[in-house]
Order: C-alpha cells, then sequence, then structure tokens
C-alpha cells in the first residue's frame, strides 16, 4: 500500500511528500478506472480503460539521475509526476526529469501538479527548451485544487464503502491545505441569513444583561470577539468565531483585568460555552502574576474542592480532578495572556427553563471561590505595583 510512503521514506518535507503519498496511493488503491483514468486524461494521457488497471505506481525511486515524486509504468507507457505544495516547481527540474524519462521509454508524461492559481512560467520556458531535443513534448500541468474539484465529482460513481470512506477523508485533507477551486454554489448558498445569528446574538444580549442585573455585577458594555481580521483565504474567520461578554465586580477593581467572563465560541457544529474567572498575565499586570504565584499552595487545595472547576491557560485546558502544583508553577511563569478558572455550560444546557438560574449559581460559587482566595489585587497592592515594588511573599493563612 502507498499510502504512507512519505512517512516509510522519512521525506524531509513531510507535508508536502505526505499529501502526495496520500493523494496518488488513494488513487491506486481504489477503482482506477473512476479516479486515476480520469484525472490522467485531464493531464493529456492518452490511455485506454483496460490499460489503467495494468499501471504500476511507485514513489520516491530513482530514475538515473532522478527522483520523481511519484512513477507510473504500463506496457507501453511511463509517466512522471512531480508533485510541490510549498516547495518550487524549476525549470531545470521538469528538463532534467522529461529527458531521463523520455530516453527510457518512447510514450512518455511528464506532470507537474501544484497549488499555483495560474501556470507557473517554467512549464512554458521548460517546453520551449525541450521542443530543441523533441519533436512532441509530453509536458503538462495541473493543479491540487483540479484534483479536489475532480474527487467530489466522481465520488458517487464509487460504490465500496472503504474506497468511499477513503476518497471522503483525501478530500478532507485537501481541504485542510487550502486546496479546494472554486466548483459552483450549491442551493444553499441562496438561502443564507445572518437573521438566525442576529437572533441568537439578541438573546444572548438579554441573557447577559439579566446575569448582570441579577447578580449585582457590571456588565461592560463593549464585548470581545475574535478574530479581529483575517487574510482572504481564511475563511472560517471570517464572521466572529467566539465573544464574550465580560462582568465586573467593584470589589475586584474597577478595570477588565480580573473579571467574570461568558465566553461563547462558535467555531464549531455547536456553540461551545464556559464562565469562568479571568485573570489577565498581559503586560502592566504583573501583579496578578505575583498574586497566583503567593496564594498558590491554598489555591491547590481550594481549586479541587469545586466541582467541575477547571483552569485555562492562554491555549491550554486542564481539569481540576487531580490539581498538579507543579504544572500550574511552570504554566505561570510562561503565560503572557490571561488564566480562567472556569465552568463549562453545555449548548442542550441552553433549553433548560433553568438556565438563568445554573448560570447563577456557578457566578455565586466563582465569586465564593474568588473572594476566599483574595484572587485579586487590593487598592494598596495596585498603588504598591505601579511604584515599581513587589508584593511581599507573605506567608499563607489555614495552611
Amino acid at each position: 500500500m502507498s499510502l504512507f510512503q512519505a512517512e516509510i521514506r522519512n521525506k524531509v518535507n513531510i507535508v508536502e511528500d505526505s499529501l502526495t503519498s496520500k493523494a496518488f496511493g488513494v488513487l491506486d488503491i481504489i477503482d482506477r478506472r473512476i479516479a486515476l483514468l480520469p484525472f490522467l486524461r485531464q493531464c493529456g494521457v492518452d490511455i485506454e480503460e483496460d490499460a489503467v488497471q495494468h499501471l504500476t505506481l511507485s514513489f520516491w525511486q530513482w530514475q538515473g539521475n532522478t527522483e520523481p515524486d511519484v512513477i507510473i509504468k504500463g506496457d507501453n507507457l511511463l509517466l512522471y509526476i512531480e508533485a510541490k505544495l510549498g516547495s518550487p516547481l524549476g525549470e531545470e527540474q521538469l528538463i532534467k526529469e522529461y529527458i531521463d524519462g523520455a530516453k527510457k521509454k518512447s510514450l512518455f508524461y511528464l506532470i507537474a501538479i501544484t497549488r499555483d492559481a495560474l501556470e507557473p512560467e517554467c512549464i512554458g520556458s521548460a517546453k520551449q527548451e525541450l521542443s530543441k531535443e523533441f519533436d512532441r513534448v509530453n509536458l503538462s500541468w495541473t493543479r491540487w485544487q483540479d484534483l479536489h474539484t475532480l474527487l467530489r465529482k466522481v465520488k458517487g460513481n464509487l460504490t465500496n464503502g472503504a474506497e468511499i470512506k477513503l476518497v471522503e477523508q483525501l478530500i478532507k485533507l485537501l481541504e485542510s491545505q487550502g486546496l479546494r477551486a472554486f466548483d459552483g454554489f450549491d442551493e444553499s448558498s441562496t438561502k443564507m441569513s445572518l437573521r438566525p445569528f442576529q437572533s441568537f446574538f439578541e438573546n444572548l444580549c438579554l441573557f447577559a444583561n439579566e446575569i448582570a442585573l441579577r447578580s449585582g455585577l457590571r456588565l461592560n458594555r463593549s464585548i470581545e470577539r475574535g478574530p479581529q481580521s483575517s487574510l482572504i483565504d481564511y475563511y472560517k474567520d471570517w464572521f466572529s468565531s467566539w465573544i464574550q461578554f465580560r462582568f465586573l465586580d467593584e470589589k475586584w477593581g474597577k478595570d477588565s483585568h480580573t473579571c467574570i467572563a461568558l465566553h461563547i465560541d462558535l467555531s464549531n457544529d455547536e456553540p461551545e460555552i464556559s464562565l469562568g474567572y479571568e485573570v489577565s498575565l498581559e503586560n502592566g499586570q504583573e501583579i496578578n502574576r505575583q498574586i497566583l504565584r503567593r496564594i498558590r499552595n491554598r489555591l491547590a487545595r481550594e481549586i479541587v474542592r469545586v466541582k467541575n472547576l477547571k483552569i485555562y491557560f492562554e491555549h491550554q485546558g486542564y481539569d481540576m480532578d487531580a490539581f498538579d502544583l507543579q504544572t500550574f508553577e511552570g504554566e505561570l511563569v510562561n503565560c503572557r495572556g490571561s488564566v480562567t478558572f472556569y465552568f463549562d455550560i453545555l449548548a442542550s444546557d441552553l433549553l433548560s427553563d433553568n438556565i438563568l438560574d445554573e448560570v447563577l449559581t456557578k457566578v455565586s460559587q466563582l465569586r465564593s471561590f474568588v473572594n476566599n482566595l483574595k484572587l485579586y489585587p487590593t487598592a494598596e497592592e495596585k498603588e504598591q505595583s505601579e511604584q515599581g515594588g513587589e508584593l511581599t511573599e507573605m506567608e499563607e493563612t489555614g495552611e
């Protein structure tokens, strides 16, 4: 099986080479008349349907002084494929591979496959140079995006369940690398509307305001959302993938560097919601890091007593069933964003008639947790920090 040739051969450019072996490995394994045959024909290869069944595919086998990515051999046919994803395609390499292959077989083809939107200039220049030596130059170029389009079209012709799954996974792999071409809008595109989102956001707004009203917390009137901007190819980020409400307690300070945050992640099939106490560790908030370090031992004891409470450092979350003080201290040193002590809220819980009461209970638990540990700087400590002083490593009470 050729799917894992890149890994087996320890190829250096693992993303490019892994895609090559998996893509052409799938074309080799499934019914060749369904996908490999139309792929070769759209690349200009003159081949009969019966002949495609007798082809042999291999990867990265030295052919004289060249090492093509894919070698396809038939009774009267030799074909090399040079596959590029991130690395450049060069005229010299194309000429060298073509000369090598044409010397071995009179019916020879060289196909270059890249992600370029337009045919690379080196294709034309290589053809021009090769035409000085060969009457006919069978050098063609295609795109990974065109392979994606082909696979989507032919998938319905497959009947074997395992083959269908292989093609579906290859399609997803290509899409994960941004290798999808425009192939038309479907009917759902004509029925899209932002109204469901607006309705959901309106309910979130009412929900957040009600939490503030009934808890006595002050709701920051500016929401956070992300990402704020996106590159054109990162279309999944065109809409905000998450939004966050901040609730402030005057006891913790008047800014939002220590607050209760209601976070809604919209990047998956259903919303992922969390409610937590967020402590900023960004520049200018070193005092919060000092406080966390100072109370770490009490924190280690208290956090495991609060059922279902978790801790999140920047990009890594931890369950607190077995609080690891060493991990906490290591994360505390390296974290440059924020640390959040939070509860998960299931999307299905939003449908509960008691959702507001349940969230308010969690708000109360968080406030008790924060206030008991004094997990915020006092006015005096803030003033001391602003003057450049360090908090005293006081002996913790309740040891």
